[in-house]
């Protein structure tokens, strides 16, 4: 019996959580542990274009290779985004926190989603 096992969801993605989240958003601790289940890395900072060295530039695996996010690693999770938004260069997204329900729902990175 052969058994494939893929990278985890968010293998080769950064997460910075931005803000408050309150219901009916799931509480930080909960993103926190979804993310990291996921092989996602959570970061301490703020990630900027500027910050994110090509070295430091993974591919995600589970995103489409046409989607808009094939070359998107990190990712600011804040209430305030209601859509799946690039940063110049495609390498940093603003998403909102039901984002990550959505992507673990369908078992990849979506690149568009409206709350």
């Amino acid at each position: 019996m052969s058994v494939c096992q893929l990278p985890g969801l968010f293998d080769g993605c950064c997460f910075y959580l931005h803000g408050e989240f309150e219901p009916p958003t799931p509480p930080r601790d909960d993103l926190v542990r979804l993310v990291t289940l996921g092989g996602g890395v959570v970061l301490q900072r703020e990630p900027t274009v500027d910050m994110i060295s090509q070295s430091a530039v993974s591919v995600p695996y589970h995103a489409e290779l046409t989607s808009s996010l094939a070359n998107c690693s990190h990712f600011v999770v804040s209430t305030d985004v209601r859509d799946v938004t690039l940063v110049t260069g495609g390498r940093l997204g603003r998403v909102p926190p039901l984002w990550i329900m959505t992507c673990i729902a369908e078992f990849r990175l979506v690149d568009t989603f409206s709350v």
